[in-house]
C-alpha cells in the first residue's frame, strides 16, 4: 500500500467520523426549534365579527323589461296643401295645444269667405239678419209665405161673396167658377209658399254646415300638439306638398313614463296593481319609484311569462324611451331574514362559504344566498339567528384559532 493511497483512507475515515457527530446535532437543534415556531404558528388571528340578527325588509320579484314613452302620436296632414312653416324640430318640447306646422291656408280662407256670402244670401231669403247668431225662424213669418197667405185670403174673401150673390140669383156662374178657380189658385200657392220656406230654412242649415266646414278645413290646415311632449321625429319639411294623411311630425309624451316589465310565472301570482316598482337603468345605479298601473290577463305561452306595466314620473326627460331597465316590485314591506355583509361571503368554485366563530375558532359553512339590500345579503341556509359571522375572512382557515377584535363578545 502506498503512502498515498493510506492518507486517503485517512481524510475518508475523519469525514465519516465528522457526519457521524454533525448529525444528531443538527437534528438535536431542529427538533429545540420547533416547539418555537409551532408556538407563534399557534397565536389566534384577530378577526372582526357580527352576530347574525333577524331584520324585516322589503321582499322584492325581481324582472326587466324596457322603457316606452306614455302616449306616442304619428301627425298627419288633414287637407291637401303645401307647407307654409314646421316650427319645431327634433327633441324639441311642446306644449298641447302648440302650433307645430302651417299649411298654406290662402286657399282655405277663400273658401270660408264663399261660405260665408252663402250663410249670409240664405238669411236673406229668409228675412232675417245677414249676421248673428239669429238662425230660427217660423215659417208662417217669412216674406214668402206671407204673400202667399195674403193672396189666398183675397181669394177666399170672394169666394164667400160670389157664393151669396150666386145664393140670390144674381151672379152668373161663369164668375163663380172664376171665384173658385182663384180660390184652389191660392190655396196651392199657399201651400207651395210654405213648402219654400222650409226649403229656405234648410238651405240655411246647408249654408252653415259649409260654413263649418269651410272653417274646420281651416284649422285643420295648423297642426298642433295633442298633448304635453317631446317630438320624436320630423317627416317633411318646408314648401313640400302634402296628402291627406302624410305624417309631419311624431310626438311622444315620456312624462310619465311606462315600463312594460315580464314577469316569472313563478311570481305572477304575487303581482299586484299599484305594488312599488323601483327602476334601475343599465350602467346607473340609481333607482326611481313608480307603482304597477297595468297587469295582462295573461300569461304568455310564448315565454311564460307575465307582461306588466309600471309608471314613473320623469320631469327631467332622463328616462328615454327603448332603454333597458331592471326592476324590483315591492310585494312585502316586512318580511323578516337573517343578513349579513357581501364581505362576509367566500364563493369558490361555485360555492358561497362564510367563517362562523365557534369555541374560539373559524368554523367554515357553506350557505345559499337569497336577497339582497343595500351591501347585505340575506342567507337562506347555512346559518342561524345569534352565529357569530366573520367580516372580510380574507385568508382565514377553517379551524383555525380567532379572537375577536375590539372587545366583541
Amino acid at each position: 500500500m502506498s503512502l498515498k493511497s493510506c492518507n486517503r483512507r485517512v481524510n475518508l475515515s475523519s469525514f465519516t467520523k465528522f457526519l457521524l457527530f454533525a448529525l444528531p446535532l443538527a437534528v438535536f437543534c431542529a427538533c429545540s426549534k420547533t416547539p418555537a415556531v409551532a408556538e407563534r404558528r399557534s397565536e389566534p388571528k384577530r378577526v372582526r365579527a357580527i352576530r347574525v340578527q333577524q331584520t324585516a325588509v322589503e321582499e322584492t320579484v325581481y324582472a326587466t323589461g324596457a322603457l316606452a314613452a306614455q302616449d306616442r302620436a304619428a301627425l298627419s296632414a288633414k287637407v291637401p296643401g303645401r307647407v307654409e312653416s314646421i316650427r319645431v324640430d327634433l327633441g324639441s318640447k311642446v306644449k298641447k295645444g302648440e302650433l307645430l306646422a302651417q299649411i298654406e291656408k290662402r286657399d282655405f280662407e277663400l273658401r270660408r269667405l264663399q261660405a260665408d256670402a252663402a250663410l249670409a244670401q240664405a238669411r236673406a231669403r229668409l228675412g232675417i239678419a245677414l249676421t248673428g247668431e239669429e238662425d230660427e225662424v217660423e215659417p208662417e213669418k217669412t216674406s214668402v209665405v206671407k204673400e202667399a197667405r195674403a193672396v189666398f185670403a183675397e181669394a177666399t174673401k170672394t169666394r164667400q161673396r160670389t157664393m151669396k150673390l150666386r145664393e140670390q140669383g144674381i151672379m152668373p156662374e161663369a164668375d163663380v167658377e172664376a171665384a173658385e178657380a182663384q180660390y184652389q189658385v191660392a190655396a196651392n200657392r199657399l201651400e207651395e209658399a210654405m213648402q219654400e220656406a222650409k226649403n229656405r230654412m234648410a238651405t240655411l242649415k246647408q249654408r252653415q254646415a259649409e260654413l263649418a266646414m269651410a272653417e274646420q278645413e281651416l284649422k285643420d290646415a295648423e297642426i298642433r300638439a295633442p298633448f304635453d311632449g317631446v317630438v320624436e321625429s320630423r317627416q317633411t319639411s318646408q314648401g313640400e306638398f302634402l296628402n291627406v294623411g302624410i305624417h309631419v311630425l311624431t310626438v311622444v309624451r315620456i312624462d310619465p313614463i311606462r315600463m312594460r316589465l315580464e314577469i316569472a310565472e313563478k311570481d305572477a301570482s304575487r303581482i299586484r296593481a299599484g305594488q312599488r316598482v323601483l327602476l334601475r337603468l343599465e350602467g346607473s345605479d340609481q333607482a326611481r319609484e313608480g307603482t304597477i298601473s297595468r297587469l295582462s290577463p295573461v300569461i304568455s305561452a310564448g315565454n311564460r311569462m307575465l307582461v306588466a306595466e309600471a309608471d314613473f314620473q320623469n320631469p327631467d326627460g332622463a328616462l328615454r324611451p327603448g332603454s333597458f331597465a331592471k326592476a324590483d316590485i315591492v310585494v312585502n314591506d316586512h318580511s323578516p331574514g337573517l343578513f349579513i355583509p357581501k364581505s362576509s361571503i367566500i364563493t369558490f368554485a361555485g360555492m358561497q362559504k362564510v367563517f362562523l366563530v365557534e369555541h374560539g375558532k373559524a368554523v367554515e359553512k357553506e350557505v345559499s344566498l337569497k336577497r339582497q339590500k343595500g351591501e347585505d345579503v340575506e342567507i337562506a341556509h347555512g346559518v342561524k339567528s345569534g352565529d357569530m359571522v366573520v367580516v372580510d375572512p380574507g385568508g382565514l382557515r377553517n379551524g383555525q384559532a380567532v379572537e375577536l377584535s375590539g372587545g366583541q363578545s
